[in-house]
């Protein structure tokens, strides 16, 4: 179905990819559920961190992206394309924002809908400065935003259907207060930690020679 005034399209439950159980781990208690019944492109991700971080701290090809960023001339000395090689860099990291992207309609929720990513690609940018400009920090920061943000779900819906007290309570709070908190802890994350973890010496400056 497809909406022109909202820019909306449902792809329907037999569109898309389902999500893949693996024997015997998806049946532990409580952790089998979330790590090992989940989507194909969960898997590809989390094996993809490890060979990234392994690739830019254990290679020849890591030294050099990460001299890109602080040291382009000595690439440059060394007879290193440095255009091409950032080039390529951010052509790679633009088809992993895609992906995540497209986690989000053919995965995830079955749909298409504007906007429906929330900022959260923005949100991954500030999660860098958050893990100190390291792949390691940056897997963490990225749990610690997906946790807040499932958090933030089930509050939505449990509120409702909770018989506790303190639960109830929480109906009177709008529902925008509780899709913000993951963007708070960002922000907050961003505003402490960007004076400390400057980043690299060339971040933001293009290469003109």
């Amino acid at each position: 179905m497809f909406t022109a005034a909202h820019q909306s399209v449902s792809l329907g439950p037999q569109v898309g990819f389902q999500s893949m159980a693996l024997p015997d781990l998806s049946r532990i208690p409580f952790f089998g559920p979330v790590l090992f019944d989940q989507y194909i492109l969960f898997y590809a991700a989390v094996i993809l961190a490890l060979l990234i971080w392994l690739l830019v701290h254990h290679t020849r090809t890591g030294a050099i992206l990460r001299a890109l960023g602080d040291a382009p001339e000595a690439c440059q000395a060394a007879g290193i394309s440095v255009r091409t090689w950032r080039t390529a860099a951010v052509l790679f990291a633009g088809a992993c924002a895609g992906a995540a992207g497209a986690y989000l309609s053919i995965m995830r929720t079955h749909a298409f809908a504007s906007d429906m990513t929330g900022g959260q690609g923005f949100v991954v940018l500030s999660l860098v400065i958050f893990g100190r400009w390291t792949i390691l920090g940056l897997i963490a920061g990225c749990l610690l935003f997906g946790g807040i943000n499932s958090l933030q779900q089930t509050l939505q819906t449990t509120r409702y259907t909770s018989h506790s007290t303190f639960m109830h309570a929480l109906q009177h709070i709008p529902f925008e207060f509780f899709q913000m908190l993951p963007y708070v802890v960002a922000l907050l994350a961003l505003a402490t930690l960007s004076r400390s973890s400057p980043g690299p010496r060339y971040l933001g400056q293009a290469w003109k020679q």
